[in-house]
């Protein structure tokens, strides 16, 4: 019967550290980038039509 010792437990509670971390800095990415609400511009700095392009 295997019997778990403690020379490797630090690594499990690393990555499961590191991969809350991870899905912390998505989630926190994901508010400010809702937050910020950008206005897109087309080559020339006019606003960019998001519906259709506009033909010329």
């Amino acid at each position: 019967m295997y019997r778990f010792d403690s020379r490797g437990a630090f690594l499990p509670k690393f990555l499961g550290g590191v991969i809350v971390l991870f899905c912390a800095i998505l989630i926190a990415c994901y508010y400010i980038a809702k937050q910020a609400n950008p206005i897109m511009l087309d080559e020339k700095g006019n606003l960019r039509d998001s519906h259709a392009a506009v033909a010329k």
